[in-house]
């Protein structure tokens, strides 16, 4: 009879441990979506009504053109709203791609090859997340005399290092895999390039694609980089900034809510259509076929 009291009073305090749990992620979850639906109501607004009160629901929806008409007529350094999204979508591309193959190449051979050096590599791609970044002024002024400054390249560049967080994700999942796989590929003919394309980044998708959506969504929110070395070519998150600067003499806070939205809505799109994928390699764990 005690163990069957012990056993519901258990069940007692788990279940109210798991409803506090519960509540606060529900809290936290509003915490996060909140800002995003309260600005988008207020996209709905004059800048009038916005200003005379934020938390009313809109009394002419039809303020949304008005609103989203003078968002993309707004320019900062020269480029307009469409002109800085489309830089923000190519740069973040192409530093994701470099950035990603120089990790997974890196990573690649470190796991699964034997040679001079192979400690060091391992122990420089695993140490550098450890390491400041260094003296700013100092980088700054070694950019400057390479002539870079102004030039997506350096951002490209200083995110291709293939060290940190990525690196140690992608070194524990190569070093995870069975070598019989590699045995057999080779006894078949498969070259060192095939193995890795073919045999190995399959089997690691599952770890793969956190990795690429979350580099890519740090590469996109990036305000610090755009904003030290390719001011004069701002992204969207640089731009969005400068245009906060601007507005604050000739306020028009409901256009600028609408970049804002325009700035999440792309990280948002990619989240939705890879969380089903991340979920179903995740739950495989392995090989299908």
């Amino acid at each position: 009879m005690k163990v069957k009291g012990t056993t519901v009073k258990a069940s007692v305090t788990f279940t109210i441990v798991k409803w506090m749990f519960f509540v606060i992620f529900i809290i936290y979850g509003f915490s996060l979506v909140f800002p995003f639906l309260w600005m988008l109501m207020n996209t709905f607004k004059s800048n009038a009504e916005f200003i005379k009160d934020s938390f009313t629901w809109p009394t002419d929806p039809s303020n949304f053109v008005t609103n989203w008409n003078s968002a993309m007529s707004l320019e900062a350094r020269n480029s307009g709203v469409a002109i800085m999204f489309w830089r923000t979508i190519w740069e973040s591309v192409v530093r994701e791609v470099v950035g990603m193959a120089v990790v997974l190449g890196l990573s690649y051979v470190t796991a699964r090859y034997k040679f001079p050096g192979r400690q060091f590599f391992i122990m420089l791609g695993f140490g550098m997340i450890f390491v400041p970044g260094g003296s700013l002024a100092a980088t700054y002024n070694l950019i400057v005399k390479l002539n870079l400054l102004n030039n997506p390249l350096v951002l490209i560049l200083m995110g291709s290092g293939g060290v940190g967080l990525s690196y140690m994700i992608m070194y524990a999942a190569f070093r995870g895999l069975d070598n019989a796989y590699f045995e057999s590929a080779r006894i078949d003919g498969a070259s060192e390039v095939r193995l890795m394309t073919q045999i190995a980044l399959p089997m690691i998708l599952p770890n793969t694609i956190p990795v690429i959506m979350l580099d890519f969504i740090g590469i996109w929110n990036d305000y610090y980089g755009p904003y030290m070395y390719t001011r004069d070519k701002p992204t969207l998150a640089v731009g969005i900034q400068m245009l906060v600067d601007q507005e604050n003499f000739n306020p028009n806070t409901v256009a600028l809510f609408i970049l804002m939205i325009l700035s999440i809505l792309p990280v948002l799109i990619l989240f939705i259509a890879f969380q089903k994928p991340i979920m179903e390699n995740v739950s495989a764990g392995g090989i299908k076929g």
